[in-house]
């Protein structure tokens, strides 16, 4: 599933419901251009990471990028702040917003869902993702639908998803370590605060 390359990473979601064709590149490397094949109705958001140029130019920052074939996009959104250190007591940190993504999962990822397509790809998909301001480490979610949700954060210079990450972020307001869910329904929401925590993959 996606694109990945000596560290580039192109992803689109939902994977079940777009079919790449064909990509070419130009401008020395520096735009690629897909030919899609999309569904009726759906919601799309595409991770860009890590890509370089032919001549060895690597892509500053992430970039993320939502559209839709509905007829109107959703009309609430969802913000929050970041909280990315993982570190007690907190370290001061630069630059530590940087390629930060905040997404909206449709599913719990750290819990096996039967229900799950079993085609290729991770067993999740992404509503909504945006980067946070990277200089407040603040976020908003626009085109949201109603649904139920599962905020989760990721640095995307630092990791990806090809790879086990140092660190993810999620939203845990009762603060027990596990992700707590939101559901949105006919309104904002705020205050959707996302903490990172060193991730420590169960051995």
């Amino acid at each position: 599933y996606g694109f990945f390359e000596d560290g580039l990473e192109i992803i689109p979601f939902p994977l079940d419901s777009i079919y790449i064709v064909d990509f070419t590149l130009t401008d020395v490397g520096r735009t690629i251009n897909f030919k899609v094949i999309h569904s009726p109705d759906t919601d799309y958001t595409w991770l860009v990471s890590k890509a370089k140029n032919t001549a060895g130019g690597i892509l500053e920052r992430p970039y993320v990028f939502n559209y839709t074939t509905a007829s109107a996009s959703g009309s609430q959104s969802v913000s929050g702040s970041i909280n990315t250190n993982t570190d007690t007591p907190a370290k001061s940190v630069e630059n530590e917003y940087d390629g930060v993504m905040v997404a909206l999962f449709t599913s719990n990822p750290f819990v096996d869902n039967e229900n799950e397509s079993e085609s290729e790809g991770p067993g999740f998909t992404i509503a909504k993702a945006t980067l946070a301001d990277t200089t407040t480490g603040t976020y908003t979610l626009t085109g949201v639908r109603d649904g139920v949700y599962f905020p989760l954060s990721i640095n995307l210079i630092k990791d990806g998803f090809d790879e086990t990450p140092s660190a993810i972020g999620f939203y845990d307001p009762d603060n027990d370590g596990a992700l707590n869910s939101i559901t949105v329904s006919g309104g904002n929401l705020t205050a959707i605060d996302i903490q990172f925590k060193a991730f420590e993959p169960i051995s």
